[in-house]
């Protein structure tokens, strides 16, 4: 639809369209998408004129007639608000969407492909089976409020979170929105586990009817979490997926990490932002790329690589690097620095054959077992040879080139 089809229509904005039940999720998913980039934009991608009395509440990749959600947002209970009732400024909530989304899609597609963007939204008996059966889908899909979620973060939730099921946790999760993910943790951790919501928008304190803590603070603020952690105490699980700007991310993880209990994680979830040009990406503070950093610092702990440790370096143990998502595991009685150990048993003579398919390697071995351990020629000899093994290691590592070229995306479309 051209930019001229989509002003003609005559609507004066995002709730208007909100108002009518009669388009299927996709084309209003995709007027969204299309005025987000234009704030002065008017229209209807489908022409059609609004219809009284309804709204247009949103479930998973569902929209209905909502008159009665209406009512109930207007008497102040959960629900999408109406047309006339959306915030001022959030064009988003009348149809559902948060605004990361937004950003997240207009930086990944092209006009002509948000134009089309109907295909990108896929429905359940559309995934594997194998990722039908998992309870965590079951539980998304039966959670009652909106939430979106990419198809492939089930698959991690599983592996990273089913130990927690029928727990007592305590479970933090930045970004409430429209509370469908609380909804749907409370269904697959069970009634024992502690939700606790962190969002910006006070109006996400009409969830505490339900049973969830609601907390309303910056994510990007240290203070807002040295208080929080004051009044929560230490949690189990933190799963950041709030508004996912660089500081945002990288401060939520660096202050909630040392208040995860030994066996916890840190999950943060649409990394992909740390790619995006609107989020001032690809750059070395992005959010991936402090990730990278934590390796690093991992690996910091062996006593003989020369890498830099971090403050968190007492507290991470692993880390788990998915599709859009990154997990730190959380344990201190790992995070020691090792030490070399031998079961004592008998050696076979076994010789070292790591230099046999370099001529270079091998002359530089060979020399450097003639030449002297003790004493200040001992040392230099060492440094020397250290150097030249380094050389040789570079030179061969230049045939690796091609194996750090970027290339096109080989996995299959599901």
């Amino acid at each position: 639809m051209s930019a001229a089809a989509l002003a003609a229509s005559g609507f004066s904005n995002l709730r208007e369209c909100a108002a009518r039940s009669s388009c299927e999720p996709p084309l209003l998913r995709s007027c969204e998408w299309y005025l987000m980039d234009r704030p002065g934009a008017s229209g209807c991608m489908a022409g059609l004129r609004p219809t009284a009395e309804s709204a247009l509440h949103v479930r998973g990749d569902r929209m209905e007639t909502a008159s009665r959600r209406e009512r109930e947002s207007a008497e102040g209970e959960p629900g999408i608000a109406s047309a006339s009732k959306a915030p001022i400024g959030n064009p988003w909530f009348a149809g559902g969407f948060p605004s990361h989304y937004a950003l997240a899609w207009h930086s990944k597609f092209s006009k002509k492909q948000m134009s089309d963007s109907a295909t990108q939204f896929i429905s359940e008996d559309k995934l594997d089976q194998r990722v039908r059966e998992l309870a965590i889908l079951r539980a998304y899909t039966e959670a009652e409020y909106l939430s979106i979620k990419y198809s492939s973060y089930f698959d991690a939730y599983e592996e990273l979170l089913s130990r927690y099921r029928g727990k007592p946790i305590v479970f933090i999760e930045v970004g409430v929105f429209h509370g469908g993910s609380l909804f749907m943790w409370r269904k697959f951790f069970g009634p024992d586990a502690r939700i606790i919501g962190i969002d910006l928008n006070p109006a996400a304190k009409k969830w505490e009817k339900y049973g969830f803590e609601i907390y309303i603070g910056n994510q990007a603020d240290p203070d807002f979490w040295d208080g929080l952690f004051k009044l929560t105490g230490d949690v189990d699980v933190v799963l950041d997926d709030g508004g996912h700007a660089n500081d945002q991310q990288i401060v939520t993880a660096v202050h909630c990490v040392p208040h995860i209990r030994d066996g916890g994680a840190m999950i943060v979830e649409d990394t992909h932002t740390s790619y995006f040009p609107r989020f001032g990406n690809p750059s070395n503070r992005s959010f991936i790329s402090f990730a990278k950093t934590l390796i690093d610092s991992i690996n910091a702990r062996s006593p003989v690589a020369r890498a830099k440790p971090s403050p968190l370096n007492r507290f991470i143990w692993s880390a788990a690097f998915y599709e859009s998502m990154v997990c730190f595991h959380v344990d201190r009685r790992k995070c020691f620095v090792s030490e070399l150990i031998s079961n004592q048993g008998a050696t076979d003579e076994a010789v070292d054959f790591r230099y046999e398919d370099s001529a270079l390697d091998k002359a530089i071995a060979k020399l450097n077992e003639r030449a002297p351990r003790k004493g200040l020629l001992g040392r230099a000899s060492a440094k020397f040879f250290g150097l030249a093994h380094y050389a040789s290691s570079r030179l061969r590592s230049r045939k690796l080139a091609k194996y750090f070229q970027p290339g096109p995306n080989r996995t299959p479309a599901r």
